[in-house]
């Protein structure tokens, strides 16, 4: 757990701070920690929620937003714009949990996400602290500011960025040829956060989510076909609800078995919980299954006339 670091202003007011990430660096040098630009280091402190804006080619009107909060030792990321960013992220130190519904969490190895792409460089490219705290950050004073060299290894790769914090926000930019819609601009005074800033209770690890999903699919995928052998029996006509007595007829010509959730062993129903689905009948032809996992949908079916057609 990282302790926070507190903001203090230069002698003028104005604090101008500068983090280099160089990937590939070999200068022993440059990782020097000179004792002034140290003492600066340690007396900064990131504290409340910051809005984080990037360059988005998306028109205003349609753009989402993103705010990260630094707080006991944690590192959130609050998202609703970015596809390839979680919706809730919770970053505690190399562990992160990330969950895309707010029902159910995922823990993940850090370095082992961002490494294999399975999680967004971002959570690291955002998280000024962490940079900071790293041990291989080089500091110094070049003219009053504040320069850090780091090399932060993500897996076999390193993070190559440039942060500059200013003012008693501080408001802070973040540029790095690896971050996409690079250069990110995080400004103090956002509103808070939707979720609790801790660690959250309902987790498992994403090897085992990968394995209870794939699960989930196979199950899903029984009963819309199960839907789709009602439909096209029943002249195009969807049924009103989707359990076993409803697709019995189905279930029996077929000799499909009604399968279970995969993450609580109970048999599949109509609920929005881990490995369950939602049945939605729009019309007496048409309907919606959408079929859920440890954290939320992973498979969505569409019932209609065209699909309903003998």
């Amino acid at each position: 757990m990282r302790a926070p670091i507190p903001v203090v202003r230069g002698a003028a007011g104005l604090l101008v701070f500068t983090v280099l990430w160089l990937a590939g660096c070999s200068d022993p040098e440059a990782l020097a920690r000179e004792p002034a630009a140290e003492a600066v280091a340690e007396g900064l402190v990131f504290s409340g929620v910051y809005d984080v804006g990037l360059r988005s080619v998306e028109p205003e009107e349609e753009r989402g937003f993103i705010r990260v909060q630094w707080q006991g030792g944690l590192f959130a990321v609050d998202n609703e714009k970015e596809w390839d960013v979680p919706r809730h992220a919770i970053v505690d130190g190399d562990v992160v949990y990330t969950t895309r519904s707010g029902h159910a969490w995922v823990r993940w190895d850090l370095p082992d996400g961002v490494a294999s792409g399975r999680l967004t460089n971002r959570l690291v490219l955002w998280d000024v602290p962490r940079m900071l705290a790293h041990e291989s950050t080089g500091l110094e004073l070049r003219e009053g500011v504040l320069v850090a060299t780091v090399r932060y290894p993500v897996g076999k790769d390193t993070l190559a960025a440039e942060v500059r914090v200013e003012g008693e926000g501080p408001d802070i930019r973040v540029e790095s040829a690896q971050g996409r819609e690079s250069p990110y601009t995080l400004h103090p005074g956002g509103e808070a956060l939707r979720f609790p800033v801790q660690a959250p209770a309902r987790v498992l690890p994403a090897a085992e989510v990968d394995q209870g999903d794939a699960a989930a699919r196979t199950g899903h995928q029984a009963i819309a076909d199960l839907v789709l052998g009602y439909c096209r029996t029943h002249g195009g006509l969807v049924p009103e609800s989707v359990d076993p007595d409803t697709l019995r007829v189905e279930r029996v010509t077929s000799g499909t078995s009604w399968p279970a959730s995969p993450y609580d062993d109970q048999p599949m129903r109509d609920a929005p919980e881990s490995g369950h689905f939602m049945w939605e009948r729009t019309s007496p032809t048409q309907g919606v299954y959408e079929g859920r996992g440890w954290d939320g949908a992973v498979v969505k079916h569409f019932f209609g006339p065209t699909v309903c057609r003998p």
